[in-house]
């Protein structure tokens, strides 16, 4: 789980771009002068977070989905832990932490990747909870799809670590103030104050 947390401090995830990219994408932020003809890839974030060419988004993507493949086999392993340190609130804590950093991945990436297709419909990104082999490929889910696990893992994170000290990790009040913000982002504007008002989270 510490290897899913250091991904999320990565230069292509929280630590740079994952507050870069959607402004650039937004066109909230432009590249002028001199930097305009250096920064080619950033450019064209300007337009669409989309093209495989694109170093930034190449990573963003790579990064995100290795930091989901350690918390899925975090998760599949964690039923079969024996040890006596593995108490029942250690091993609440470590899925509900788990399932927090998923919920939260697969929120940016659908932020970030989501967009119409033509003849296709508005799709997220492969969404999936399993351990996945090298050559596994999987879908592209709906953005709906997307949104109900994103929600469930948020769900699910806020009971589990209910009452626990993470110790600077995520927390209930975390998984809760991030469904809030799916919520808006789903425009389903009682869940947002359902969830916010949860655990006072505003």
């Amino acid at each position: 789980l510490v290897g899913a947390y250091h991904k999320l401090q990565n230069g292509d995830l929280y630590g740079g771009r994952f507050w870069v990219s959607p402004d650039m994408i937004a066109g909230s932020v432009k590249i002028s002068g001199l930097q305009n003809t250096v920064f080619e890839e950033l450019q064209m974030l300007n337009k669409t977070m989309s093209g495989q060419s694109n170093r930034i988004v190449h990573a963003t993507w790579e990064v995100s989905y290795q930091a989901i493949a350690i918390v899925n086999k975090v998760l599949d392993f964690l039923p079969n832990v024996e040890d006596s340190e593995m108490t029942e609130e250690v091993a609440k804590r470590i899925e509900g932490e788990a399932k927090f950093v998923r919920a939260l991945l697969f929120f940016e990436m659908t932020r970030l990747f989501s967009y119409n297709v033509s003849g296709e419909g508005p799709l997220a990104v492969p969404v999936f909870t399993e351990v996945l082999s090298p050559f596994d490929q999987p879908p592209r889910a709906s953005v709906e799809e997307a949104y109900d696990q994103i929600v469930q893992d948020l769900e699910d994170a806020a009971d589990l670590l209910e009452g626990i000290n993470t110790n600077g990790r995520a927390t209930d009040v975390a998984a809760m103030a991030i469904l809030s913000r799916v919520n808006f982002y789903r425009q389903d504007w009682p869940a947002v104050i359902e969830a916010a008002d949860r655990k006072s989270v505003v």
